[in-house]
C-alpha cells in the first residue's frame, strides 16, 4: 500500500520539480519512485515539461539574459529547466551580452590552449 504525501513532501517536490531536477533524483531524495514523483508533480502543477511559452515569458527572459544572469539562475527564476531556457533563447536569438560573450570566448580559448 502506498503512503500518503505530506505537505512538506509536496512543497519539496514542487520546488525541486520546478527547478528542473529529474524525477529519479527527486524520488531518491524523497524515498519515492520516479513514477510516483512524476504523477504527483503533474497533480501539483509542478511539472515544467510541455509548458507553452507565452509572450510574457519571452518578455521576462530577455532582460534577465541581457543583465548577464546565468541560464541556471533564469531557469530557477522562471520555473523552467536550464535546457528549456537554452532552447528558448536559441529560438529567440537571445545570447550573452556582447561584453560577456567576448569574455567567455577568451576564457574558452585559454582553456582550450591549456588542454592542448
Amino acid at each position: 500500500m502506498s503512503r500518503r504525501w505530506t505537505e512538506a513532501e509536496d512543497e519539496r517536490l514542487y520546488a525541486l520539480a520546478c527547478s528542473g531536477m529529474r524525477h529519479d533524483k527527486i524520488g531518491a531524495e524523497l524515498n519515492r519512485s520516479p513514477s510516483a514523483v512524476q504523477w504527483r508533480a503533474r497533480l501539483l502543477g509542478a511539472s515544467s515539461r510541455r509548458r507553452r511559452w507565452t509572450r510574457r515569458d519571452d518578455a521576462a527572459l530577455r532582460p534577465l539574459r541581457a543583465a548577464g544572469r546565468s541560464v541556471e539562475d533564469i531557469a530557477t527564476a522562471m520555473g523552467r529547466t536550464p535546457d528549456a531556457i537554452q532552447v528558448r533563447m536559441s529560438r529567440l536569438g537571445v545570447f550573452l551580452p556582447s561584453s560577456l560573450s567576448s569574455a567567455v570566448g577568451r576564457v574558452r580559448g585559454a582553456t582550450a590552449q591549456e588542454s592542448a
